[in-house]
């Protein structure tokens, strides 16, 4: 959505303040980046790149007393992307009127992005032989849906924690604000400032809220109320 005065995607008015949805948004977008260029190269579609040529383990394997052998089938890219993803995304960064805080929150979630894409590969494997016998397969590690990725990333961002940055000498590093809470970790979502409640109208931020809005009691779905009406408050 664009706003008409400010000609504003809504998403930068998301990602003005350190919340929870901007590390969402940029959690996403770097998996998204990622994931695309990825599929494309296995695809064929850029001519940088293709399968990946890595050394996979295709040791024969002993099922009911039988060896199955194992071949080398066009695995997805993620190396390739992933490196794309973060070159792309890093040099935005370095063009963006950020603090040294924000730029630290944005880069930790930028990478949990890409590290939830790499955690998700699976391998698959195609039998070959007389009735289905699979005296041999072919087999590939992939990447799987889209959706399932955003729906970890969507996990991430419930659970997100809060941070702030600790100054050591020269150096910066973020930490949990709350010490009672567990320790982040790589593919966590960090944020440093709390959201607003989109519930209500922000005509400053852009924000027109969800009070008063229509929505359907009777579905989970893009116009439900559940999500409409944000933790059914209304």
């Amino acid at each position: 959505m664009i706003d008409p005065v400010t000609k504003e995607v809504f998403a930068d008015v998301i990602l003005k303040d350190g919340t929870r949805e901007a590390a969402f948004v940029h959690a996403i977008s770097a998996a998204g980046v990622a994931y695309r260029v990825t599929k494309d190269c296995s695809q064929g579609l850029l001519d940088k790149c293709g399968c990946d040529q890595t050394k996979m383990d295709l040791s024969p394997q002993h099922t009911n007393g039988r060896q199955i052998h194992a071949y080398k089938g066009c695995s997805d890219n993620v190396h390739y992307g992933i490196a794309v993803s973060k070159e792309f995304l890093e040099a935005a960064e370095r063009h963006k009127n950020h603090s040294h805080e924000r730029k630290l929150m944005n880069e930790h979630n930028n990478r949990a992005g890409r590290e939830v894409l790499i955690s998700s590969l699976r391998r698959q494997c195609k039998c070959h032989g007389i009735s289905g016998s699979c005296e041999t397969q072919t087999c590939w590690d992939a990447v799987p849906s889209f959706r399932e990725v955003g729906n970890i990333i969507k996990e991430k961002f419930d659970g997100a924690t809060e941070v702030k940055v600790i100054r050591e000498n020269r150096h910066a590093r973020i930490e949990r604000k709350n010490q009672m809470l567990k320790r982040h970790t790589p593919t966590d979502l960090v944020y440093l400032n709390e959201s607003p409640d989109f519930c209500e109208p922000m005509e400053k931020q852009g924000i027109l809220g969800t009070h008063g809005r229509s929505c359907n009691a009777s579905l989970l779905a893009i116009d439900g109320c559940d999500l409409v009406g944000i933790f059914k408050k209304y």
